[in-house]
């Protein structure tokens, strides 16, 4: 998992909405969950890591970058859900059993979409998206060492 040092809010918030222009998605809810969804699709000390990233202080709010694994992970649990190329955000709140093998699993997702848009309305979409982070999860920012 990246952190990104950053130390104001406009810099988080530019931060986050240029992650979303770029594809990635935010992933938001329980952190227990969230950190098995790193361990199984983002494995800490692999390259793969690097495309997960956690916004700000608050260890529930990520931004993910997807991935094939990520779509099929999607697909399989919500095969009617959105349109996995126009997906904002993802809350995770529903116990799922990610492999299918019995006894495995106890990670948590939940395909809820915040908002889905393509073209023109991707900007404004993505804008409602970060005020909402900031509004509910409050600072974006990184915590300030002292001296």
């Amino acid at each position: 998992m990246m952190t990104f040092g950053i130390t104001s809010i406009a810099e988080a918030r530019e931060r986050v909405r240029q992650r979303l222009m770029d594809g990635w998605v935010a992933v938001i809810g329980n952190s227990d969950a969230i950190c098995q969804m790193e361990t199984t699709l983002y494995p800490p000390g692999t390259p793969k890591n690097a495309d997960f990233e956690m916004v700000g202080t608050f260890p529930f709010v990520f931004l993910a970058k997807k991935t094939d694994e990520l779509q099929q992970l999607c697909q399989r649990y919500d095969p009617d859900g959105p349109d996995f190329d126009a997906l904002l955000a993802l809350n995770f709140h529903v116990p799922v059993n990610p492999t299918g093998v019995e006894g495995d699993g106890g990670w948590l997702v939940g395909s809820t979409v915040y908002d889905k848009v393509h073209g023109s309305g991707k900007a404004a979409a993505i804008d409602r998206l970060v005020l909402h982070l900031t509004q509910q999860w409050g600072d974006l920012t990184e915590p300030q060492q002292e001296d």
